[in-house]
């Protein structure tokens, strides 16, 4: 059974006998950037390579400290730092946490080169004030040539952005590939769906990932 993650952190995140091999699709690699931290009482990490290229830990204190989905917040436990997740995983559920709990203040946001938008966009509409750190970027290959066998032999595919669903139907997907493809999120599988893909959203961090996968198969 050839089950492939496309993730960019699984050597640093998951378990070694996950049973998945680790193919990336794309390189992750950190950009300077400068923040406020005096005016800072909210510090939102939409993901966790947010957490992998952030160096600025210190101004964490005192401050309150929220992860975009569970990934996320083990990856700021693993460097000391308790955060807030919402019960949705998500930029909607990270604000549905903020409006029902009243967390009205100065916000961080920490996220990568041209990533999501949403939840600046509506605190800003809210009122809020928003800054953001900008502290990675993600850049495709110089060539798939060496994947290609790799994920044309592939049983399973599991993605964990939407850049990886896109780098994959423009470089390495074949109309005749048997592979069933899975989502870490409801808005990857969606964004699979509407550029014509069938894909199947699992738990990535469940003990029982690979057979949750080998049952879906």
């Amino acid at each position: 059974m050839n089950i492939i993650d496309s993730s960019s952190l699984n050597k640093s995140f998951a378990q070694n006998d996950s049973g998945l091999i680790n193919l990336p699709l794309f390189e992750v690699k950190p950009v300077k950037y400068q923040i406020q931290k005096t005016e800072i009482e909210n510090v939102v990490f939409q993901s966790r390579n947010s957490v992998n290229f952030f160096e600025d830990f210190d101004c964490l204190q005192g401050k309150r400290v929220f992860a975009m989905g569970e990934g996320t917040s083990r990856s700021l436990k693993e460097m000391g730092v308790s955060s807030i997740v919402p019960n949705k995983p998500g930029s909607a559920g990270l604000l549905e946490c903020l409006k029902l709990n009243n967390y009205d203040a100065n916000t961080l946001i920490v996220k990568g080169k041209h990533g999501l938008n949403i939840v600046r966009d509506e605190l800003e509409r809210m009122g809020h004030k928003v800054f953001e750190a900008e502290c990675y970027e993600r850049e495709k290959l110089s060539s798939y040539t060496k994947l290609k066998l790799d994920y044309a032999a592939a049983d399973a595919i599991v993605f964990t952005s939407c850049f990886s669903v896109q780098i994959y139907l423009e470089e390495l997907h074949a109309s005749d590939s048997k592979a069933k493809l899975f989502g870490i999120s409801k808005r990857i599988c969606d964004y699979a769906k509407d550029i014509g893909l069938q894909i199947i959203e699992i738990d990535y961090f469940s003990e029982g990932l690979k057979e949750e996968i080998v049952r879906s198969i």
